[in-house]
């Protein structure tokens, strides 16, 4: 099955002679048979709450990128930007989620005690 792009444009735009608009649905997507459907990283099946989560446990965006390597700073900042766009939907994943499953994970890599 196809991914459904999060947001509908898919073109960069320029916005001014210095500045362009970088559609989120190049890097965000959403498809229901991935992690129920819950807003991805492109190509991959991180979600954005996970990284969300990180970034709210005071994580930078340089220990995010060290934590997965594979991805691209712009996939990462296409994530948070997607949360503090859609933030209520992204908390509503949280509470989905269980914020205890986001401590663990960052407990087993010895990113929080």
């Amino acid at each position: 099955m196809e991914a459904i792009k999060v947001e509908q444009m898919t073109k960069s735009k320029e916005i001014s002679a210095h500045h362009y608009y970088i559609p989120l649905g190049d890097y965000i997507v959403s498809t229901p048979t991935i992690c129920g459907g819950s807003p991805v990283i492109a190509g991959s099946r991180i979600p954005v709450w996970i990284i969300a989560g990180w970034y709210k446990q005071g994580m930078s965006l340089d220990e995010i990128m060290d934590t997965y390597p594979h991805l691209r700073p712009e996939q990462i900042c296409a994530a948070l930007t997607y949360y503090f766009e859609h933030q209520s939907e992204i908390e509503a994943e949280f509470q989905a989620n269980d914020e205890s499953k986001l401590k663990d994970e960052l407990r087993k890599k010895g990113l929080l005690s």
